[in-house]
Formats: C-alpha cells, structure tokens, sequence
C-alpha cells in the first residue's frame, strides 16, 4: 500500500501537514483534499494546537498546475468520494 497523499504529524502544540506527492511536485489531487479537509477539521477542534506548518516532500508545485491537474476540483465531489 502506497503512502497516503498527506502526512500528519504532531508535536506538542504544532502540527506539520506534509504533502507526500514529490512526483507530482505535490501537486493537490482528490485524495489529497480530502485529507486537508480532515486535517483542518481536526485541527479546528483541538484547542491545544498552537501552530500548523505545511510543507511538502521533494519539490513543490508553484504557479500552474501539471496539465493532468488542470481539471478543475470540486471539494464537494472529492469530500463525497471518501465517504
């Protein structure tokens, strides 16, 4: 089993999201905005977490999208498909 599209990690009152997709430069997909959606939604709710840090694994994608992530996403439909 691959590893998921977003790594959660916790330290004390800091959370560190890491986008976990280098050969997509970390470019955002389905899956991956789901798991930021979870995140957040976890985050949100934890009165002790102080700080986030986002940062990503290999290179990360700035500006344009890959041509295979120009569709555009819907969060409705990405949250639905998790379900």
């Amino acid at each position: 089993m691959s590893e998921p599209a977003l790594l959660t990690e916790r330290d004390g009152h800091i959370v560190t999201l890491t986008m976990n997709r280098p050969e997509a430069k970390n470019a955002i997909d389905p899956e991956m905005l789901c798991r930021f959606a979870d995140a957040w939604e976890e985050i949100n709710g934890d009165d002790d977490v102080r700080a986030v840090i986002l940062t990503g694994q290999g290179r990360l994608l700035r500006g344009r999208r890959p041509r295979q992530a120009r569709v555009a996403l819907d969060p409705g439909a990405a949250a639905r498909e998790r379900v």
